[in-house]
């Protein structure tokens, strides 16, 4: 069954390098500078910054503090997950990586020794300090909670302390080594190529879109950064990190002998499942965003991780989380913060969580493409995700093909022609220049 489409859609432009934030947006520390640059770190009327500077230098000796702005000459690839179908999927190293296209793009890379010793430790003591001075960044996230669910359906959880963008205030160099991990996974994979110069014109300059989309990691703003532990959670249902997180590094702060049960584990396009017990400080970077994952069950022992998640936004104001930062409310915050002329080294006098969405709007930001669909490939439908098990007369969700975003509702839909109809409209589209018509209306071309 061929299928036939017709989508027009125009998307404001920007003139920016190819992943560089849009003037508009700012610097990827606007939000935080001020707390570095006047040593403050106010939470709910208390001052606190005194008092979390004070905890780590009491914690870390200073041979680790002056260690932290050693860059870790260990860290390496190991293996990558490359997602294509259940006969031909394969755990391969990089070392053997195969130019077979049809083995499909890689979504997940190890990275071994990703983080040094004294990273970790001095990660563990910001999240602890945390704790002790303003406890109300650490919270027990039940998934079902989350979720909005009336009871716990076995969806598990975990315990995070949130630490974006403290690690940026108090630990630079921590900050730096994971965008160098991110960094090293990204060109590993070939990430830059699931982003074109033309792709990244169109939708560098629309909010909601814009977090879609995948420049170099140092280039992103960081969406969260979490110290994790488990305790009385078994597990963590599948789900994925939603569409406006573009990369997201785990990085293991327990030995895989330190506790039973708790593989992460991830799912391809295809739905086959992947399990892996990472190594101490080794780092799983994937695209969260867009391929589901979870932890089995722990059935015992101690499971430490540190997880961050980037986007194409600025770093998160300080007492903001994951949950509640959205690309609208994002986009919101940063419109207001200009009105009031607010720019890196300054505090804006607005608060990310102020901003209401409604839950129809949050609902389809979160929306991806449906991962076990099987769509045509590129040479047969290059724009848009088609599914190929329409049936004739069937109505269908449109979504951009290269970041997974949907179409608005009221902007286009697909719908499943049989052959000699189809072949019958593309006649007629190519005889009465209308294809020509719209390119003339949109790019201003000659028709």
């Amino acid at each position: 069954m061929r299928i036939g489409t017709i989508a027009i859609s125009i998307l404001g432009l920007v003139t920016c390098s190819l992943g560089q934030l849009p003037d508009y947006v700012g610097s990827h520390d606007r939000f935080w500078k001020h707390h570095k640059v006047e040593k403050t770190l106010v939470i709910d009327g208390v001052e606190h910054y005194d008092n979390i500077e004070s905890c780590i230098h009491d914690e870390l000796s200073q041979e680790d503090r002056q260690k932290l702005s050693v860059i870790s000459e260990e860290r390496r690839v190991g293996k990558m997950l490359m997602d294509t179908s259940p006969e031909k999927r394969k755990l391969i190293a990089s070392s053997s990586q195969s130019d077979n296209a049809d083995e499909g793009p890689v979504f997940f890379v190890e990275v071994i020794d990703a983080i040094t010793p004294v990273h970790a430790r001095a990660v563990q003591t910001l999240a602890a300090c945390i704790r002790k001075f303003i406890p109300s960044m650490h919270e027990s996230r039940a998934m079902y909670k989350e979720f909005e669910l009336d009871e716990d359906q076995g969806l598990g959880g975990n315990n995070p302390t949130h630490l974006a963008p403290l690690v940026g205030i108090f630990l630079p160099d921590v900050k730096d080594e994971i965008i160098r991990t991110i960094q090293l996974a990204y060109e590993a994979a070939g990430w830059k190529g699931l982003l074109t110069d033309r792709d990244h014109d169109a939708f560098s300059n629309v909010g909601k879109i814009r977090t879609r989309i995948h420049p170099e990691p140092k280039d992103l703003g960081f969406r969260a950064s979490e110290h994790l532990t488990y305790t009385n959670f078994p597990l963590l249902a599948h789900h994925h990190d939603g569409a406006d997180t573009a990369y997201t590094c785990n990085f293991a702060f327990s030995d895989p002998d330190d506790y039973e049960g708790g593989f992460l584990y991830v799912i391809d396009k295809a739905g086959e499942k992947t399990h892996m017990k990472p190594s101490k400080f080794a780092a799983s970077v994937f695209l969260g965003g867009m391929y589901l994952h979870g932890v089995t069950e722990i059935t015992g022992g101690h499971r430490e991780m540190f997880s961050s998640e980037m986007w194409y936004n600025p770093d998160l104001p300080v007492g903001s989380n994951l949950w509640s930062s959205t690309t609208t409310k994002m986009e919101a915050f940063i419109t207001k913060c200009n009105e009031l002329g607010q720019t890196a080294g300054n505090e804006c006098n607005a608060t990310l969580s102020d901003f209401q969405v409604d839950q129809a709007t949050v609902d389809d930001e979160s929306r991806l493409a449906p991962s076990l669909v099987d769509y045509f490939p590129t040479d047969v439908e290059p724009n848009y995700l088609v599914p190929k098990d329409s049936k004739v007369g069937e109505l269908y969700n449109l979504f951009y093909r290269n970041v997974g975003e949907p179409l608005k509702n009221d902007e286009a839909f697909g719908i499943a022609l049989p052959p000699e109809l189809l072949q019958e409209f593309q006649t007629y589209i190519d005889k009465n220049g209308m294809l020509d018509h719209a390119r003339h209306l949109i790019y201003e071309e000659e028709p």
